[in-house]
């Protein structure tokens, strides 16, 4: 998965191994891996917080397997476990320049809330995504 993730994006928007390891095994809740053959082809990592708030921490599809419905159905199984924990609101964040990125999450009923400067550091800013489920 880690590999995937290195794939799919940028050096400085990818995470670090550590960082991927950490999100993966102790702050995801819930996780859903999408195979193909008994490969991982895509995964969706998600949080919640105390304050009844859902977080995409990172959706990844090999470039091989986009565009046919994988992405949104990680999301559809992220979105329905985290309302069935309670949740009510889900966020994430895409770097502004992340036109493919920006597209899926507003087919997908996100809205476009802010801007956040410096986000990834020195590799740039990311739009701030919400929805309500």
């Amino acid at each position: 998965m880690w590999r995937i993730d290195q794939i799919c994006f940028d050096e400085g928007i990818a995470y670090s191994p550590d960082i991927f390891y950490y999100l993966l095994l102790i702050k995801s809740d819930p996780a859903f891996v999408a195979t193909e053959h008994g490969e991982v082809v895509g995964f969706v990592l998600s949080a919640r917080d105390k304050k009844r708030t859902g977080q995409i921490v990172t959706i990844d599809v090999l470039p091989s397997h986009r565009k046919n419905g994988i992405g949104s159905e990680l999301m559809k199984l992220a979105e329905n476990s985290l309302s069935g924990l309670g949740i009510k609101t889900v966020k994430l964040q895409t770097a502004v320049n992340n036109e493919g990125a920006i597209a899926f999450y507003n087919r997908l009923g996100y809205s476009q809330q802010g801007l956040l400067k410096k986000y990834y550091g020195t590799n740039g800013d990311a739009f701030l995504f919400s929805k309500e489920l």
